[in-house]
């Protein structure tokens, strides 16, 4: 960004990102901006997408108290702390991105957002992370509406933590498990929408519970190479306004094809590439 920008100290919503791959599947799928040495000047910013994020931004993220929107590139796992501290400040903050700056690189984020209603973290989660920080516990993700979880190489089943977020609508899983099952009980993510299950070579069962998802409108199941039988339980969601499998094998749409529960409901496929 041209050094001047720092002079505008009544801005309120600053832009400002390439985008490299527009489907949000590869990890450094975005580029943020570099701001010049003086953004603690911008004390009125409610909006900051995206921030490349170095040393000298670091040193003067928690004077944007005001923030609503923050979104964050090129993160180091030791920078986690000192980003929360930050993010402490901004309790008006509602909805957060956080990408890190490679696939070794370990987020750990541990604070409490009262106000905030969208999250996406996109690398490697410390283990545990989804059971021990306020960001998914009931009271301090009470808010929480959309979760994005990408390159997380989660190892156990993320959903029995995450169903205690009973206010999700959206949920999306990219590259973010490496296990085999996944498994939605009954009474799970009661008002969730919109559920996108992507690039999970490993899983080979996805079972759901009559009564789980009950609200569920839109389902997504794409490139998950090892699912070799419809899901049990997918009757129990439709039918649903879109079901849609992408980038799957042709034995698996024949058995889509020959599997009368969603007779009658609009699906769409794609095959492997």
């Amino acid at each position: 960004m041209p050094s001047g920008i720092v002079k505008l100290k009544k801005l309120r919503h600053l832009l400002a990102e390439k985008t490299i791959d527009p489907y949000w599947r590869g990890l450094q799928c975005c580029r943020g901006v570099r701001v010049p040495n003086g953004l603690a000047n911008l004390i009125n910013l409610q909006t900051l997408q995206a921030l490349e994020l170095q040393d000298e931004s670091l040193r003067h993220l928690g004077v944007l108290r005001q923030l609503r929107s923050l979104r964050l590139w090129n993160v180091k796992g030791i920078c986690s702390g000192r980003i929360s501290e930050s993010l402490f400040q901004m309790q008006s903050l509602s909805d957060l991105s956080v990408s890190a700056s490679d696939e070794n690189e370990v987020l750990l984020l541990n604070v409490l957002l009262p106000n905030l209603q969208k999250l996406c973290l996109r690398g490697r989660l410390a283990e545990g992370v989804l059971e021990e920080s306020p960001l998914f516990q009931a009271a301090g993700g009470q808010n929480l509406h959309e979760l994005v979880l990408s390159w997380s190489q989660l190892r156990e089943d993320p959903l029995p933590s995450l169903s205690r977020l009973s206010n999700l609508t959206f949920l999306d899983f990219t590259r973010a498990y490496t296990g085999e099952q996944l498994a939605f009980f009954a009474g799970w993510f009661p008002k969730l929408k919109i559920l996108y299950l992507i690039d999970l070579p490993n899983l080979n069962q996805l079972q759901i519970q009559q009564g789980a998802m009950a609200s569920l409108e839109r389902l997504y199941l794409i490139n998950l190479s090892s699912l070799m039988e419809v899901p049990p339980g997918i009757e129990f969601l439709v039918p649903l306004q879109r079901l849609v499998f992408y980038e799957t094998s042709s034995e698996f749409l024949m058995l889509l094809c020959q599997f009368s529960a969603i007779e009658g409901t609009q699906w769409q496929h794609t095959l492997c590439r």
